[in-house]
């Protein structure tokens, strides 16, 4: 019976450790996996706040790297901003400032240099010859001086034969009439007439916009040569769509840019005034024209297509950035903004109202951002070469 005790001690006693053991080691284990699904959770709350977010959409680019590409940013803050709505027009010759120049007699057409178009001109130059001289009909210049002599001395003998009361005073009247039609047009071809034929002089300085004939064409009294225009002064036609005729009374201003242009022109830059301003629609149209008069800026040519924004009366207290800070992917538009000196954000932004230059932002940026306006497609190529992973978004 003793025996059987120590053999029954021993036992307990190594069973105890046994459970004392795996007690031990599922403690460890326990506590283990609490701190990894503690730290798992951390990690998960930390991304859902946007800290972890926030540190992987940061675009580094150094210092030297943005003033090399050219990166300039603005500060973003609230200003005066003019409501807009867009439309189309034509610039136009302002009124007065061109002419067109006509034969004054028949012949064949001699230019100088071919008369290019875009020459240059000063008032009274010499812009064409018309010649007869190898034409069947004859010189109209010779015609005019033969019937010139032959009127003076039809005239002279009517003065003689009316003083001895041979010819009545009616034969002398029509007399002295030939005589000062014939004077009229000879005069005024001699004035103007060398020996290359019959001048056609400009009546105002400028230069060619148009040449209507081409050298050795014969043209007839009246027919068209060219079309001179003065550049110091311009007009440009708008055509306003009729659904927003209740916005013209807002007018006052306009940005434009012509397809010759990369930067949009502001009117009041350019000593720009509204001339007129259309009260109804012609019957068959569907605009309503307005007209703005301005100063040539040198390379605005006339007839060219315009892109025009309309400014109406101003608005306080708006965000708005340059259109070149904005940047489009597949119809969401993003700047980038400055955090410090070597990191940007890509900001997802919601844009409203622009006037060609600068644009309203709705949404997604606060006064005081530093948003880049100039060499974004650089910040965007660091994106793209893998310093962060493109896609994400920032919003403030």
């Amino acid at each position: 019976m003793k025996k059987y005790n120590q053999w029954t001690c021993c036992a307990l006693l190594m069973l105890w450790g046994a459970v004392a053991m795996a007690c031990h080691s599922h403690d460890e284990h326990g506590e283990e996996g609490h701190a990894h699904e503690t730290e798992t959770g951390n990690q998960y709350e930390a991304h859902e706040t946007g800290e972890g977010d926030a540190h992987e959409n940061r675009i580094v680019l150094s210092a030297a790297q943005a003033q090399a590409s050219g990166v300039k940013v603005e500060k973003v803050a609230y200003g005066t901003f003019h409501p807009v709505f867009p439309a189309s027009g034509s610039i136009l010759p302002a009124v007065g400032t061109e002419e067109t120049l006509s034969a004054t007699t028949s012949g064949l057409v001699e230019l100088p240099d071919g008369l290019p178009e875009g020459k240059a001109v000063g008032k009274g130059q010499t812009l064409a010859w018309i010649s007869a001289h190898d034409v069947e009909a004859g010189s109209p210049l010779e015609k005019a001086h033969a019937e010139y002599e032959a009127a003076r001395k039809e005239l002279a003998r009517a003065e003689t034969l009316a003083a001895k009361q041979i010819v009545s005073d009616r034969e002398l009247q029509e007399a002295r009439l030939r005589f000062r039609l014939a004077e009229a047009d000879f005069g005024g071809l001699k004035g103007k007439a060398d020996k290359k034929g019959v001048r056609i002089v400009s009546p105002i300085a400028g230069f060619v916009k148009q040449r209507l004939v081409e050298p050795g064409d014969y043209v007839a009294v009246g027919q068209p040569i060219a079309v001179v225009t003065q550049d110091r002064r311009l007009q440009l036609r708008v055509e306003v769509s009729e659904r927003y005729a209740d916005r013209l009374a807002q007018v006052r201003s306009a940005n434009f840019r012509t397809g010759a242009q990369s930067q949009v022109v502001c009117m009041d830059s350019i000593h720009g005034r509204m001339i007129s301003k259309g009260r109804s629609v012609a019957p068959g149209a569907f605009y309503i024209p307005v007209i703005f008069e301005f100063d040539n800026v040198g390379n605005l040519i006339p007839g060219s297509f315009a892109e025009v924004w309309l400014l109406g009366a101003p608005r306080e207290r708006v965000l708005t950035i340059p259109v070149a800070a904005l940047t489009e992917e597949q119809g969401v538009y993003y700047v980038y903004v400055k955090e410090d000196a070597e990191h940007y954000v890509k900001t997802e932004v919601t844009p409203g109202d622009g006037d060609g230059q600068r644009v309203e932002i709705l949404r997604g940026l606060k006064e005081g951002d530093d948003v880049v306006i100039s060499g974004a497609v650089y910040v965007k190529l660091a994106a793209n070469a893998g310093i962060i992973p493109e896609g994400h978004n920032h919003n403030h």
